[in-house]
Protein backbone atom coordinates (compact mmCIF):
# COMPACT_ATOMS: atom_id res chain seq x y z
CA UNK A 1 0.00 0.00 0.00
CA UNK A 2 2.85 2.40 0.80
CA UNK A 3 4.30 1.91 -2.69
CA UNK A 4 1.00 2.77 -4.33
CA UNK A 5 0.52 5.93 -2.22
CA UNK A 6 4.09 7.05 -2.84
CA UNK A 7 3.72 6.40 -6.56
CA UNK A 8 0.52 8.51 -6.65
CA UNK A 9 2.22 11.39 -4.82
CA UNK A 10 5.17 11.32 -7.26
CA UNK A 11 2.76 11.37 -10.25
CA UNK A 12 0.86 14.34 -8.78
CA UNK A 13 4.12 16.21 -8.17
CA UNK A 14 5.30 15.52 -11.73
CA UNK A 15 1.96 16.70 -13.13
CA UNK A 16 2.17 19.89 -11.04
CA UNK A 17 5.72 20.60 -12.28
CA UNK A 18 4.66 20.05 -15.90
CA UNK A 19 1.63 22.33 -15.42
CA UNK A 20 3.82 25.06 -13.88
CA UNK A 21 6.32 24.82 -16.76
CA UNK A 22 3.51 25.14 -19.32
CA UNK A 23 1.95 28.09 -17.48
CA UNK A 24 5.34 29.84 -17.29
CA UNK A 25 5.93 29.29 -21.01
CA UNK A 26 2.51 30.77 -21.83
CA UNK A 27 3.17 33.79 -19.61
CA UNK A 28 6.68 34.27 -21.01
CA UNK A 29 5.53 34.16 -24.65
CA UNK A 30 2.14 35.85 -24.13
CA UNK A 31 3.17 39.07 -25.93
CA UNK A 32 4.50 37.10 -28.88
CA UNK A 33 1.35 34.97 -29.03
CA UNK A 34 -0.84 38.08 -28.83
CA UNK A 35 1.14 39.74 -31.65
CA UNK A 36 0.82 36.65 -33.83
CA UNK A 37 -2.92 36.48 -33.26
CA UNK A 38 -3.25 40.20 -33.97
CA UNK A 39 -1.37 39.69 -37.23
CA UNK A 40 -3.88 37.10 -38.40
CA UNK A 41 -6.82 39.34 -37.50
CA UNK A 42 -5.25 42.38 -39.15
CA UNK A 43 -7.70 44.54 -41.04
CA UNK A 44 -6.85 45.81 -44.48
CA UNK A 45 -6.35 49.52 -44.79
CA UNK A 46 -8.09 51.02 -47.80
CA UNK A 47 -6.61 53.99 -49.61
CA UNK A 48 -8.79 57.09 -49.42
CA UNK A 49 -8.51 59.97 -51.85
CA UNK A 50 -9.27 63.37 -50.34
CA UNK A 51 -9.83 66.31 -52.69
CA UNK A 52 -9.67 69.93 -51.53
CA UNK A 53 -8.31 73.19 -52.95
CA UNK A 54 -5.66 73.29 -50.20
CA UNK A 55 -4.51 71.48 -47.04
CA UNK A 56 -3.20 73.20 -43.90
CA UNK A 57 -0.48 71.82 -41.63
CA UNK A 58 -3.03 70.69 -39.05
CA UNK A 59 -5.13 68.90 -41.69
CA UNK A 60 -2.11 67.03 -43.05
CA UNK A 61 -1.04 66.14 -39.49
CA UNK A 62 -4.54 64.81 -38.79
CA UNK A 63 -4.31 62.48 -41.80
CA UNK A 64 -0.84 61.34 -40.68
CA UNK A 65 -2.16 60.54 -37.18
CA UNK A 66 -5.12 58.69 -38.67
CA UNK A 67 -2.83 56.60 -40.86
CA UNK A 68 -0.68 55.74 -37.82
CA UNK A 69 -3.78 54.72 -35.83
CA UNK A 70 -4.92 52.42 -38.66
CA UNK A 71 -1.53 50.76 -39.07
CA UNK A 72 0.70 51.32 -36.04
CA UNK A 73 3.66 49.11 -35.35
CA UNK A 74 1.96 45.79 -36.03
CA UNK A 75 0.96 46.31 -39.66
CA UNK A 76 3.06 44.12 -41.93
CA UNK A 77 2.62 45.67 -45.37
CA UNK A 78 3.41 49.00 -46.93
CA UNK A 79 0.12 50.75 -47.56
CA UNK A 80 -0.99 54.13 -48.87
CA UNK A 81 -3.54 55.46 -46.39
CA UNK A 82 -4.40 58.78 -48.03
CA UNK A 83 -3.96 60.55 -51.32
CA UNK A 84 -4.42 64.26 -50.77
CA UNK A 85 -5.28 66.06 -54.01
CA UNK A 86 -4.79 69.76 -53.42
CA UNK A 87 -2.10 72.29 -52.64
CA UNK A 88 -0.32 71.74 -49.31
CA UNK A 89 0.04 75.06 -47.51
CA UNK A 90 2.72 73.93 -45.08
CA UNK A 91 6.37 72.99 -44.94
CA UNK A 92 7.39 69.75 -43.23
CA UNK A 93 8.63 71.61 -40.15
CA UNK A 94 5.18 73.17 -39.65
CA UNK A 95 3.45 69.78 -39.91
CA UNK A 96 5.88 68.19 -37.42
CA UNK A 97 4.75 70.66 -34.74
CA UNK A 98 1.39 68.85 -34.61
CA UNK A 99 2.94 65.37 -34.36
CA UNK A 100 4.41 63.73 -31.30
CA UNK A 101 5.33 60.10 -30.80
CA UNK A 102 5.00 59.26 -34.50
CA UNK A 103 7.99 58.71 -36.75
CA UNK A 104 7.41 60.60 -39.99
CA UNK A 105 9.68 60.75 -43.03
CA UNK A 106 9.24 63.92 -45.11
CA UNK A 107 12.22 63.23 -47.42
CA UNK A 108 10.11 63.08 -50.62
CA UNK A 109 7.66 65.79 -49.53
CA UNK A 110 7.47 68.94 -51.63
CA UNK A 111 4.77 71.51 -50.80
CA UNK A 112 4.89 72.91 -54.34
CA UNK A 113 3.35 69.68 -55.71
CA UNK A 114 -0.43 69.17 -55.81
CA UNK A 115 -0.66 65.49 -54.82
CA UNK A 116 0.53 64.22 -51.44
CA UNK A 117 0.71 60.55 -50.44
CA UNK A 118 0.55 59.51 -46.79
CA UNK A 119 1.68 55.92 -46.39
CA UNK A 120 2.90 53.48 -43.77
CA UNK A 121 6.29 51.81 -44.14
CA UNK A 122 6.73 48.64 -42.04
CA UNK A 123 10.46 48.54 -42.74
CA UNK A 124 11.12 51.50 -40.44
CA UNK A 125 7.76 51.61 -38.59
CA UNK A 126 7.09 55.09 -39.83
CA UNK A 127 4.70 57.18 -41.87
CA UNK A 128 6.09 58.50 -45.12
CA UNK A 129 4.80 61.69 -46.68
CA UNK A 130 5.58 61.97 -50.40
CA UNK A 131 4.61 64.38 -53.15
CA UNK A 132 3.63 63.63 -56.75
CA UNK A 133 2.92 65.74 -59.81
Amino acid sequence: MKGLALETIVKVIILMVVALVIINLILYFSDTIRDLLAGYKQKKVKTQTIKAPAFTASQIATYIKSCWEKTGRNYEKEVICYILEGKPLAEASEIEKYLSGIRVDFFKYNPSKNVTLIKFSPTFDEIRVESLG
